[in-house]
């Protein structure tokens, strides 16, 4: 598992469930299986914790343009999926991101800073 991209923005959606204005975190996660087993991407499981360990929000606006880990992913094989969060910027020194992403394997943990 890899953060192979972030970069951040802000929702500019108007209506029912928008925040227009709030920032967020758009992180571009790459997992490859080094295991001899497919793995079910279908129930992953994605939390941001802030510099203070409190959870994060996740964003799903359109312009975020996320992309959830999904299907099987064949030994070997690597995929991307896109996740959104509105990380504070003075949380982004220091966040926890936790990617649950099988019952099988342990949960990968990153703690540092988005850059």
């Amino acid at each position: 598992m890899r953060i192979a991209e972030v970069s951040y923005a802000e929702e500019t959606a108007t209506g029912p469930g928008s925040f227009p204005g709030r920032a967020f975190a758009r992180l571009s996660l790459q997992l490859t299986n080094g295991s001899p087993e497919p793995i079910d991407l279908g129930t992953s499981v994605l939390t941001v914790l802030d510099k203070d360990g409190q959870p994060v929000a996740p964003v799903y606006a359109e312009e975020a343009e996320v992309r959830d880990f999904s299907g099987t992913l064949r030994p070997g094989s690597t995929a991307t999926a896109v996740y959104a969060f509105a990380i504070p910027e003075e949380s982004r020194s220091a966040i926890t991101l936790v990617v649950d992403f099988d019952a099988a394997h342990t949960s990968a943990v990153f703690r540092g800073g988005l850059s």
